[in-house]
């Protein structure tokens, strides 16, 4: 087994869970948002991923071979997973308005759409592509909603 794809993965779900608890603490930091129950279904969304992700990560142990070893995908994941942890210790420390921490939500999902779809054109698994592609909507899904939100709280915030 290679290690460097067991990493890969591992950061890729930690990364999930950084994103879910981002959204939490955008709701725990802005108690009185209007899109308090939007933010909650996104913050499950990326736990539901992190659990995709987990039962990838089995697969891998059985046909190891399926998944790419990158070196811009392992670069991309640390780079991701330094953002995360970046937007949630700014969260903590009320260093961002409601709307910049969803400006910021908005680039972290499109950046993993990119990195899933990137992932997806990698793997030699249907399966595993199956996986990645389902990630890669749910990503797209996820940043086009942000952004209906962040019109929504433009207009109410006359931004």
């Amino acid at each position: 087994m290679n290690m460097k794809v067991m990493a890969a993965i591992n950061l890729s779900i930690q990364i999930e869970k950084n994103i879910s608890e981002c959204y939490a603490k955008v709701n725990e930091t802005f108690p009185e948002n209007m899109l308090r129950e939007d933010l909650e279904k996104l913050a499950r969304d990326e736990l539901t991923h992190m659990e995709l992700l987990r039962t990838g990560k089995k697969y891998v142990f059985k046909a190891p071979e399926a998944f790419p070893e990158s070196v811009s995908l392992n670069k991309e994941l640390k780079q991701g997973h330094f953002l995360t942890c970046k937007l949630k210790s700014d969260l903590e420390k009320n260093k961002l308005t409601f709307y910049k921490a969803l400006m910021k939500l908005h680039a972290l999902e499109k950046r993993y759409e990119r990195v899933h779809l990137n992932t997806l054109i990698e793997v030699k698994d249907s399966s595993l592509a199956e996986l990645f592609k389902a990630l890669a909507a749910g990503d797209n899904s996820h940043w086009e909603r942000l952004e209906t939100m962040m019109k929504r709280v433009k207009l109410e915030l006359k931004l």
